[in-house]
């Protein structure tokens, strides 16, 4: 089911998911899906708000996990230089929880229709939750 949603999700510039690995006589086994929001290709909508969005419209997806440097105190890690992918990620990272992977064909197109419905009202969705677009 993860790689159906991912092919469903290939014209989506909102949302690009992680690389999975290319070998021929295997088949991930995902109980969530990670994947990276691009705000710019979603009129600026943050992360938060297309997820309310995305979940209003029936879809179990979530922020992702917070960054370890944003979570912990720095005695409890070393960062070898600036963290600028780990923060990327803390800020753009979405969780697609695993009852979707779970659902049938039909239902897994429903993922698209409401990427592609938040997507196109982006502008006025971060107008309608107070965030700035």
């Amino acid at each position: 089911a993860g790689t159906r949603v991912i092919d469903s999700l290939a014209d989506h510039p909102a949302l690009v998911p992680f690389a999975l690995p290319d070998e021929p006589d295997s088949q991930p086994g995902l109980y969530k899906l990670g994947l990276q929001f691009q705000p710019d290709a979603c009129s600026g909508l943050t992360r938060d708000a297309f997820a309310k969005a995305v979940r209003a419209e029936g879809v179990a997806i979530d922020p992702g996990f917070r960054s370890l440097h944003k979570s912990h105190g720095r005695r409890r890690f070393t960062a070898s230089g600036d963290l600028a992918e780990a923060d990327r990620a803390d800020a753009n990272v979405l969780v697609l929880h695993h009852p979707v992977l779970l659902e049938t064909d039909e239902a897994l197109a429903q993922v698209g229709m409401a990427v592609d419905r938040v997507t196109t009202h982006a502008e006025a969705i971060g107008h309608e939750l107070g965030f700035a677009c």
